[in-house]
């Protein structure tokens, strides 16, 4: 039984007076339909298609007795009009559709949440539950662990262009994501041969949200990108995070979408054992099974299918990111037995004791659960928010389109104070608490070196992270600063007396990345030397020459060319801080970047829609392709419903009775009726022998003695037939026909 969406959810423009409402929030203007086409079209689309890119052929291809092609694309232009639907191309012309990742969320608790709430689910098993893997380091830290190593010049290329094994090496030691945590998803990705699966992962994500990009001599910081998302609270950051998880990741098949997305369900909060038995349960109740595919084999003899094994990998990568923990439980064995027989199939239901060969798992069974069936639990540990009051603005902030500028100067208010945050302890420790924001973070990951991290995370200052924080720019002062704001009793003396020691043995001497200016002849010097140039920015260290800071080139240059002696180019590697490798600063007064982010590269894994996290509301650039498949983009959707001689050509050239009246025809009219519903992919209403019936048309064949075949609606819903009765008809059997056609709207 599929309940209804309410009609609520559809919202979009004003018929009458034709202004645009904001679809998707709750101040936009609900459009009350005239019949409930939208919702049963809404209904199919959610159901069959999730969240994937689809044609209005195949859409038109679920067509049933009960809801003709002709409608379901009449209610696809409504949806589209309402801004449920997106338009998206593949290029070519090629047009699809698809529900946008927070519509399909949105809709998903929608209905699932009542199913849950009211169908009740057991919690005395959870008693007995027995921890099988605790959740890793939250995602947001590893990403945050990932990114300083970067910033460090930590993943240079060789002169082949590959990356450097002991770089790889490195980050892999400091990172706790392990290959195996991400191997069970079978994920593609471009230099798949050269990246482990848990690096690419974060380097994808990075590549996602514009932190990072790939140049010829290695991974670099993006700084702007970097500054704003810094400024993120860690639960917006896991919130787009899981976004970008769930549009990418998750394979392209509807029910694998659903079960990703029913995880997130507001009831199944942080602390509370379900199991994978229930989430299967729930889909099933809801008329939504696995693909039909053959059996994955992944788990030697396990016999399991392809889903059940991508759903504990899936499980598994969530604990691997701190947000989920595993557990099982042998209470299920009666229930399962009893009650959960006959799913997908007859196949057995996902058993602890059935994934001890799958490799995502092989470490982490132990004799009792695999001697014993038992059941796989999960719970939330930190569940990631995916609210649009901030995940949507979260992802303008990272934009760099004028509406992300906007967003970001309002954005302030996501920041988190940094004053005096942390505590600097006597022994050198470095004391941070959870909510530390991660401007602080990215600072403390230069200055010291780690220590442990759990709830509090600690840090140690010592004079070789000193040492490290000079070399990146750094000075001893800067440093000293930066504690005194962020500790909350500052500190203590003798730590503050060794950071200026430190500081001055290791900065008396450094090495100056500066440019040489020469000049042709002395009368240039001598003009540049009468100039009144600012102080500082150039120093004459002959008769025609003067060395100028790498920073102030464009400054000079201006200068110099005011002069009438504007330098011929620009020396190589002068473009600015960022080529130099210094480590980006987020702490503190530093301003907030003018201009427009540059366009990065763009992610490599596509495993899931392939469609960029953002609104229909203008085309996007293309990028430069890092990716094993072409990303769908969404495109400007003029949200209008075709006219009906747009849709049905030739409407208005039949007979108007073929599509008001019931009535009875010559047998040559009703085939020609038979065929133009055919042709239109509508619907027909049938009078017979035995009652009247809406009708799919299937077939016709054969000349004056023609034969047609039918799917007939029965009464009330449409769950004991859903395709409706296959029938075989005669001219003598159709005492009544009509051509049915969605009403205008």
């Amino acid at each position: 039984m599929v309940s209804e969406f309410h009609s609520s959810r559809i919202t979009g423009r004003n018929v009458e007076a034709g202004e645009p409402a904001a679809a998707g929030h709750a101040e936009a203007q609900a459009v009350k339909p005239k019949s409930g086409l939208q919702e049963r079209t809404l209904q199919l689309i959610f159901s069959r298609f999730a969240a994937q890119p689809f044609s209005q052929e195949q859409l038109e291809g679920k067509a049933t007795a009960y809801c003709s092609g002709a409608e379901l694309v009449y209610g696809l232009h409504l949806l589209r009009r309402a801004g449920i639907v997106q338009t998206i191309s593949r290029g070519w012309g090629e047009n699809y559709f698809a529900l946008s990742m927070s519509e399909f969320l949105s809709l998903s608790q929608q209905q699932f949440e009542p199913e849950w709430e009211t169908g009740g689910h057991p919690a005395a098993r959870t008693r007995h539950v027995r921890l099988l893997k605790e959740g890793r380091h939250g995602i947001s830290r590893t990403l945050l662990k990932t990114l300083s190593f970067i910033a460090k010049g930590g993943l240079s290329l060789t002169s082949k262009g590959k990356l450097q094994l002991r770089s790889l090496k490195r980050l892999a030691e400091i990172i706790p994501i392990q290959d195996e945590d991400v191997a069970g998803l079978q994920l593609q990705y471009a230099e798949q041969e050269h990246y482990p699966p848990s690096i690419a992962v974060l380097l994808d994500l990075a590549l996602s949200f514009g932190l990072v990009q790939l140049h010829p001599k290695g991974w670099k910081i993006s700084g702007p990108a970097l500054a704003r998302w810094l400024k993120l609270p860690e639960a917006q950051m896991d919130g787009l995070i899981m976004k970008e998880l769930l549009t990418r990741y998750v394979p392209p098949r509807p029910f694998l979408q659903h079960a990703a997305a029913v995880l997130l369900l507001p009831s199944w909060k942080p602390g509370m054992w379900q199991s994978v038995d229930d989430l299967f349960r729930l889909l099933r109740k809801k008329g939504i099974s696995p693909d039909a595919s053959p059996q994955a084999g992944q788990g030697g003899q396990t016999g399991l299918p392809a889903e059940q094994l991508w759903l504990a990998a899936w499980l598994n990568l969530l604990c691997a990111f701190g947000w989920m923990e595993l557990g099982y439980s042998s209470e299920h064995e009666g229930e399962r037995a009893a009650g959960s027989a006959g799913y997908a199939g007859g196949a057995a239901l996902l058993d602890c004791g059935d994934l001890a060969e799958f490799p995502e798992f092989l470490n982490l069974m132990n004799s009792p659960a695999s001697s014993v069936p038992a059941a796989l639990m999960f719970r939330w540990v930190r569940k990631p928010e995916l609210a649009d009051d901030h995940g949507e603005q979260g992802m303008l902030l990272l934009s760099g389109a004028e509406e992300g500028n906007r967003v970001c100067k309002a954005g302030n208010a996501y920041e988190i104070q940094p004053d005096g945050c942390l505590y600097a302890e006597p022994n050198y420790e470095i004391l941070v608490p959870p909510d530390t924001p991660y401007t602080v973070r990215w600072e403390l990951e230069l200055c010291c070196e780690p220590v442990s991290e759990d709830v509090m995370t600690v840090y140690r200052l010592t004079r070789e992270s000193v040492e490290a924080a000079l070399h990146a720019g750094r000075t001893p002062e800067e440093i000293i600063v930066f504690f005194e704001r962020a500790a909350r009793s500052g500190l203590p003396d003798h730590v503050r007396l060794a950071l200026r020691q430190w500081g001055s043995e290791l900065g008396r001497v450094s090495f100056a990345r500066v440019t040489l200016l020469r000049c042709a002849d002395e009368a240039a010097a001598e003009r540049i030397s009468a100039a009144k140039l600012p102080a500082g920015i150039i120093q004459q260290i002959g008769p025609k020459d003067f060395i100028v800071r790498e920073e102030e080139f464009d400054p000079i240059s201006r200068e110099l060319d005011k002069l009438g002696l504007a330098p011929l180019k620009a020396p190589a590697g002068a473009e600015g801080a960022e080529e130099t490798g210094d480590y980006p600063r987020v702490f503190g007064d530093v301003p907030e970047p003018e201009a427009e982010l540059e366009e990065g590269s763009d992610p490599w894994i596509y495993a899931g829609r392939l469609i960029k996290l953002m609104k229909p509301v203008k085309p996007i650039k293309p990028m430069k392709s890092m990716k094993p498949a072409k990303p769908v983009s969404p495109q400007p959707d003029e949200a209008s419903v075709p006219d009906y001689e747009e849709l049905f050509p030739g409407f208005h050239s039949i007979p108007g009775s073929w599509t008001r009246e019931l009535k009875s025809y010559h047998a040559s009219t009703v085939k020609l009726l038979f065929q133009q519903a055919m042709d239109w992919k509508a619907g027909i209403e049938l009078r017979l022998a035995d009652g009247t019936y809406s009708a799919l048309p299937k077939w016709i064949k054969g000349g004056a003695q023609w034969r047609a075949a039918a799917d007939l609606a029965l009464g009330g819903d449409s769950s004991s037939c859903p395709a409706g009765r296959f029938t075989e008809l005669s001219a003598e059997d159709i005492q009544g026909i009509r051509i049915t056609l969605p009403e205008r709207i």
